[in-house]
């Protein structure tokens, strides 16, 4: 018997996922930062509305991060919290094609040993199985939320460095 909406836990999908970080600089100076990092990243930012809408890589996914971006005044410095509202990926068709033809091509090369009359593809397996991996382990990025925020501290922190305690 299932139980009661009331009982269960929530799934993580269920949740809203809450990203903090605190900065050493003024909230001022860390809006700059996010509108200069959003600009880097290839994001949407809506200074407004604090709307964010984020790339993510995650390996052979791409996706994006829909959610909203508070920079808040703490002590001498600020703290941003990105709340997300939804996370989406999708799988790369052409990277995951370009791997099976190489894996198949790997498959040639191993299997050669064992059916001598195999060996002339053994050959373009071993071809087949270096595209693969220039062509796509090689190029495999992983980004997340946690480095937006970490890149945007970075910046004002320096920003912050470079121009003293003045206000931006």
């Amino acid at each position: 018997m299932p139980e009661p909406p009331e009982l269960r836990r929530p799934r993580q999908e269920d949740r809203q996922r809450e990203h903090q970080r605190s900065a050493p600089a003024p909230a001022a100076r860390v809006r700059a930062a996010v509108r200069e990092m959003a600009e880097a990243w290839g994001a949407l930012w809506e200074e407004d509305g604090g709307r964010l809408a984020l790339p993510l890589a995650a390996g052979l996914r791409r996706g994006r991060l829909d959610g909203r971006l508070r920079v808040e005044e703490e002590g001498k410095g600020s703290r941003l919290v990105l709340v997300e509202d939804a996370r989406t990926y999708h799988l790369q068709g052409n990277a995951v094609a370009v791997l099976l033809i190489s894996a198949a091509g790997a498959l040639a090369m191993l299997l050669w040993p064992f059916f001598p009359e195999i060996l002339p593809l053994a050959v373009g397996g071993g071809v087949l199985a270096l595209l693969g991996w220039f062509l796509v382990i090689s190029r495999l990025t992983t980004n997340s939320p946690e480095d937006f925020l970490a890149m945007v501290v970075e910046s004002a922190s320096a920003s912050a460095e470079t121009h003293g305690d003045e206000e931006f």
